[in-house]
């Protein structure tokens, strides 16, 4: 049994008139924000895997989620919504999905952002995604990049003071990792003609490169100046 039982969650403050902020700033830019449930880590699953197999795909994407967390700024609140259980078990589109918009929502106090972050890492250079034309309703498909992502993320980013987007991870890549905004992403990705994105496709979607180092066995991801170059 696969087991995501680890929530992040850090207050802004002690001080209530900050939390109150941001609990009126969320309910303010989307409604029902809190009830949306956590999507896939990484590498899209198959029920042909073995648990262990799986296992490994998970722990490489909790892995790479965990590290950016531990490295989110202390006057950032950040938020990892919930698995939904449900879609671990039976799924209406894959056994292992869940229809959540993202990964993370995060509030920067000082300027007054609020952030919706799908994070995605590969070792193998390539991410599918989801695009109207390439379902096939007669098959059973999996995309690494989900419909719900995709079409929550674009409806989020409609509010004003919202940054919606990828940080996409390639562990075999220098362990590079980038931010693509949704719009970016799409305007890229309904521009060409093939049912998955590399690394090359990354750097043509106008990416902000987040730096990372390693630390021992974990990485450490600048996510402060990441958020100083978004907010």
């Amino acid at each position: 049994m696969v087991n995501f039982e680890n929530n992040y969650e850090r207050p802004v403050s002690s001080e209530a008139g900050q939390l109150n902020v941001f609990a009126i700033y969320v309910q303010s830019y989307g409604k029902g924000i809190f009830y949306i449930w956590r999507v896939d880590r990484t590498e899209h699953y198959s029920p042909a895997l073995t648990k262990g197999m799986i296992n490994i795909a998970v722990n490489a994407g909790k892995k790479f989620e965990d590290c950016f967390c531990n490295s989110v700024p202390e006057h950032v609140l950040v938020k990892r919504l919930n698995d939904n259980a449900s879609a671990w078990s039976g799924g209406t589109n894959t056994r292992f999905s869940s229809n959540n918009q993202c990964d993370y929502i995060l509030f920067e106090s000082q300027k007054r952002k609020f952030l919706a972050l799908e994070l995605k890492t590969t070792k193998h250079n390539r991410l599918s995604y989801w695009r109207k034309d390439f379902e096939d309703k007669t098959k059973k498909q999996t995309f690494m990049i989900r419909k719900c992502q995709i079409l929550g993320l674009e409806a989020w980013s409609k509010f004003d003071n919202t940054v919606c987007g990828f940080v996409i991870n390639f562990s075999s890549i220098n362990n590079d990792t980038f931010f693509v905004y949704i719009n970016e992403f799409l305007k890229y990705t309904n521009s060409i003609d093939k049912k998955s994105i590399n690394y090359d496709d990354v750097l043509n979607m106008n990416p902000i490169k987040i730096g990372n180092h390693l630390l021992r066995t974990n990485y450490r991801y600048n996510v402060d100046n990441f958020l100083k170059e978004v907010c």
